[in-house]
């Protein structure tokens, strides 16, 4: 916890750095990062290493007639440079009449190189020769026992290397030509090579100028120059007299490295304030390579590279970069890079303005119901569909002024926004933004993210909240109320999908809450909203039918929003029942009776009825008539045979079937001509 603020926070961190060679002169950064913040601080790490000797060999050079000296080179790394002392058979070499010693720090400031010259080398130089390397962090050395005879040997651990020193003269001819190295052993099975292929540098042979015969004044003329057989290639330079008219920089640019084109002369550069941005000085279409220079204002921080030059074409392209990173106060500072050349009389130069921009130091995004913060860091905010609700997004210390746009899906008419700008009460250079956004929640708006961006110049911040819209679903589905079976377990089904939450249901048949009977069933869709399904199990009864089921559809926490509700009548079916079967007899003519048999039966649906003799099934004929009639109730019907001018060949038993798709009933009466009829006990046969 910060002590000045106990609203802030302190953040220590340690580095256990293990030290490489690769880390010399390289930049130590440390960057603190603070949400969407970050600052550093930096420090150059500067390595020191013992010494090491790289290289060690003896080369002869051939003086006047007959003389010949050694030269033993000596190269070490280490960091502090190191000190170099030569040893022959374990005695201090100093400098003499015949021994000559000169030491020289290479480019790299780590390597330091010595040379020990022996002249008019003989037999008495034969000896084992030391390079002794040496700083405050250790030592190394290595030894090469040398013989007057053309062959020396370098004892390394317990080993030797062996070096021999070959003295060419190569000519351009040599060019590409393979130079072989064969070393021989007794305990070599057979010879070891190496080559290596000549790359013979040397002017060109000749020089050639097309001819300029045919010159007019003031018309341009095209001359060629070409030169042979050089390698590598050459610069050509030309002159007029002793005037040089070899190309000059034409082409100055400036670029940050982002962009393809450069900056016009007094071009405003953004640049964003505490960050790096790297520019470039660029020119082309000098020989020799043009000299850069960045002009900037001593109190701006930068941090100048330097120059590189590279040949393209006949002529050069120099770049040279400056690190620029700014403050607050550099604004509106100049930038000027100088091309100087021999060839120029004055330099060309383009300048720039830093244009320092400051991003939004905070972004704050609010609501006008409570933003909930979630275990996942994420935040979220519950709004109701078609319910107008307020965001409100601040913009804090920026420059240029922020502009604050907003994003929600897909939708571009999210519905009215305002915005206001106020100076910072901090830092008066500094703008606050605020923009109030008037939200319209729509269905597509559900479990999206609601992001506010403020824009400040080539700067933006954002923030964003999860919207959550509680909203009814779709108008309710009822489903499994036809064909229901009177005594027969059953499931209505009521369906609302795409609310959110999920919703509650309540059941109702004739006014009474059967609720209880029910289950409900959720899954969550594509589009992160509630499908909903209600399961409503019971056992209808025939006295069911035609009355009215009720599935009503509430969505919680919405009080504002009304219930759905879908209702329908039931309608129960039930298998056929004899309700009446008789017989009578009546007079038709002075010596004719005919027989008339009803049956009746009672059905949902309605029962097709069929008549039997004998389980022989009769049909309309000349004697018997068949009449099917249905009664007021829908659910009763009636058939009746007439038997026409009876007589002992009717006898037997007659039945009467009643049958539906579901089941079906019988009844049988036993006719007699000479006696009375009498009625089977009906029975029911179930039809699966």
């Amino acid at each position: 916890m910060n002590q000045a603020d106990q609203g802030l926070r302190d953040t220590k961190s340690t580095l256990q750095l293990i030290p490489k060679r690769r880390h010399h002169t390289q930049l130590l950064r440390c960057v603190a990062l603070a949400g969407t913040n970050q600052n550093q601080t930096e420090v150059r790490v500067i390595v020191y290493v013992p010494p090491v000797i790289e290289s060690f060999f003896v080369r002869r050079i051939p003086i006047g007639q007959r003389g010949v000296n050694a030269i033993f080179t000596c190269t070490s790394d280490g960091r502090p440079p190191c000190s170099i002392a030569w040893l022959c058979n374990d005695t201090k070499v100093t400098n003499d009449t015949r021994h000559q010693i000169y030491h020289s720090l290479q480019q790299e400031d780590t390597s330091m190189s010595s040379i020990l010259i022996i002249s008019h080398i003989s037999a008495e130089d034969d000896g084992n020769y030391t390079c002794l390397t040496e700083t405050r962090l250790g030592n190394d050395s290595s030894t090469i026992t040398f013989s007057y005879s053309d062959q020396s040997d370098i004892i390394r651990g317990d080993s030797y290397i062996s070096l021999k020193t070959a003295t060419i003269t190569p000519s351009v001819n040599n060019q590409g030509k393979r130079l072989l190295c064969v070393a021989l052993h007794p305990e070599l099975p057979d010879i070891r090579h190496c080559a290596v292929y000549l790359n013979v540098q040397g002017p060109p042979d000749d020089v050639k100028m097309t001819a300029l015969d045919d010159l007019h004044d003031g018309i341009e003329t095209n001359v060629s120059c070409r030169a042979f057989n050089g390698y590598p290639a050459s610069l050509i330079h030309w002159y007029i007299g002793t005037r040089n008219v070899t190309p000059i920089p034409t082409l100055l640019s400036i670029t940050n490295g982002r962009t393809e084109n450069g900056y016009k002369n007094g071009k405003s550069v953004s640049i964003t304030y505490g960050r790096t941005l790297n520019l470039t000085c660029s020119v082309q279409g000098a020989r020799p390579p043009a000299e850069l220079e960045w002009q900037v204002p001593e109190e701006v921080q930068v941090r100048l590279g330097g120059q590189f030059n590279a040949v393209h074409s006949d002529a050069y392209v120099s770049q040279r970069v400056v690190s620029v990173t700014p403050s607050r106060d550099d604004g509106n500072k100049i930038f000027r890079c100088v091309a100087s050349h021999r060839e120029l009389d004055n330099g060309l130069q383009l300048f720039i303005r830093l244009d320092v921009q400051v991003p939004p130091s905070n972004l704050l995004l609010t609501a006008y119901g409570s933003i909930t913060n979630n275990a996942k860091e994420s935040r979220s905010v519950n709004v109701f569909e078609c319910s107008a609700t307020s965001f409100t997004c601040k913009s804090i210390g920026s420059s240029p002024t922020a502009l604050i746009s907003w994003i929600l899906a897909s939708d571009d008419d999210l519905g009215s926004t305002t915005s206001t700008s106020t100076t910072n009460k901090a830092d008066q250079g500094l703008r606050d933004t605020n923009s109030t956004l008037q939200l319209i929640p729509k269905r597509i708006h559900h479990n999206q993210l609601l992001i506010c961006v403020a824009s400040a110049g080539m700067n933006q911040r954002q923030a964003e909240v999860r919207v959550i819209v509680y909203g009814p679903p779709d108008p309710p589905q009822l489903n499994g109320t036809e064909g229901l079976q009177g005594g027969v377990s059953s499931n209505v089904t009521c369906t609302s999908n795409n609310g959110y939450p999920a919703p509650t249901f309540h059941w109702y048949l004739r006014s009474k809450n059967v609720t209880k009977g029910s289950d409900t069933q959720t899954l969550r869709n594509r589009n992160h909203r509630i499908d909903a399904t209600s399961i409503f199990n019971f056992t209808p009864t025939i006295d069911d039918h035609g009355e009215l089921l009720v599935c009503q559809v509430f969505q919680p926490n919405a009080t504002s929003m009304k219930s759905r509700r879908i209702s329908a009548v039931l309608n129960v079916l039930y298998s056929p029942v004899i309700v009446d079967y008789s017989v009578r007899r009546f007079s038709s003519g002075q010596h004719s009776v005919d027989a008339i048999l009803t049956c009746t039966s009672d059905s949902r649906p309605l029962a097709s009825i069929t008549w039997f003799l004998n389980d022989r099934e009769l049909i309309n004929g000349t004697r018997h008539h068949i009449y099917h009639s249905q009664a007021q109730e829908d659910t009763l019907k009636s058939s009746i045979l007439n038997i026409v001018n009876i007589s002992a060949e009717d006898d037997g038993n007659y039945t009467c079937l009643a049958e539906t798709r579901l089941w079906k009933d019988s009844a049988t009466i036993t006719f007699l001509y000479s006696g009375k009829p009498s009625i089977i006990t009906p029975r029911r046969i179930d039809v699966k």
